[in-house]
């Protein structure tokens, strides 16, 4: 088997819910999965399937409610527990007193191939 790299925990939110979740059981701890929000890192340490399939309509990476449900090409995850750069890793509830993301907010995907 090939060696795991860092950027393969990029999350790519064009991929099914089920397959996101999958992917960040499996490369945690290390190479850990994250995503984007700006220009900050945040890791993704522990996801949960929602049971509603996402909003009509919502592009995958998009927020669909106060408890960080996003929108995946098919279905939704619930981000559980986060860590930003530098900080401690905190379930969802306290990681959005200190850092708030609006429903609506659509996080960057993958980077493109060279």
């Amino acid at each position: 088997a090939k060696k795991i790299a860092t950027g393969e925990g990029r999350l790519d939110w064009g991929l099914p819910a089920v397959e996101l979740e999958r992917a960040v059981r499996a490369l945690n701890p290390w190479p850990g999965t994250w995503f984007t929000h700006g220009s900050e890192r945040i890791r993704v340490l522990s996801v949960e399937i929602c049971e509603e399939s996402g909003a009509p309509g919502a592009s995958p990476g998009t927020v669909l409610d106060d408890r960080l449900a996003v929108a995946c090409e098919s279905g939704a995850l619930r981000l559980v527990r986060l860590q930003r750069s530098g900080r401690s890793a905190m379930d969802g509830a306290a990681f959005l007193r200190g850092y708030p993301i609006p429903a609506g907010t659509v996080f960057d995907g993958p980077e493109p191939a060279p």
